[in-house]
């Protein structure tokens, strides 16, 4: 029997002109490349399930809000403690540590009023001075301020 069809796998060498359909399984594979979206040329909200990629990059900074860190709960050792002691913060993106930016500002305030700055008793200011301090030292929120919507806020 002679057949023009051999399925056991092979490469084309050289052009192909493809003047009909081409089916794989039942899929046609030129009426899926006429499916498909055009490139987005304007600005507009994006939809999608999932997206794949090795390398994303963001063109603009309002993905990056402020960090919040808050202890609602208490410390493990005291439910009314709501006291806030950090050595450092460091928030590492593409290998650098993004928060040692002069633009990041970190204040200690109230979670339901987070524009006001109420103090510190270690500065709050040590928390991204990228130096990882000794015991004792670092970034505290004031002693007489203690209450659940305590918070840090670096923005």
């Amino acid at each position: 029997m002679d057949s023009k069809f051999d399925d056991t796998g092979g490469t084309i060498d050289g052009d192909v002109d493809i003047t009909g359909n081409l089916v794989v399984g039942t899929t046609n594979i030129i009426d899926e490349i006429y499916t498909k979206q055009d490139e987005i040329t304007t600005p507009t909200d994006l939809s999608c399930n999932s997206i794949n990629t090795n390398q994303l990059i963001v063109n603009d900074d309002l993905y990056f809000d402020p960090i919040v860190i808050r202890r609602p709960n208490g410390t493990s050792y005291n439910e009314t403690d709501f006291t806030i002691a950090l050595r450092e913060l460091q928030c590492w993106v593409g290998g650098s540590n993004i928060m040692i930016n002069d633009d990041i500002i970190p204040y200690f305030a109230e979670f339901t009023n987070n524009d006001v700055d109420v103090g510190s008793f270690l500065s709050a200011s040590n928390v991204n001075d990228n130096i990882i301090e000794a015991d004792g030292g670092g970034s505290h929120s004031p002693t007489d301020y203690n209450n659940e919507n305590m918070s840090l806020i670096c923005k």
